[in-house]
């Protein structure tokens, strides 16, 4: 997964990301399930 930019706010982050090898669903799936 390639990050090209990212803006982190107060209770959110704004990302713009890519991949040649990876599924999108499987990249919101790991960020759905990642908890700080």
């Amino acid at each position: 997964m390639d990050v090209y930019a990212w803006c982190i706010m107060t209770s959110h982050i704004h990302l713009i990301i890519g991949s040649k090898t990876s599924k999108l669903r499987d990249i919101m799936h790991n960020f759905k399930v990642f908890r700080l």
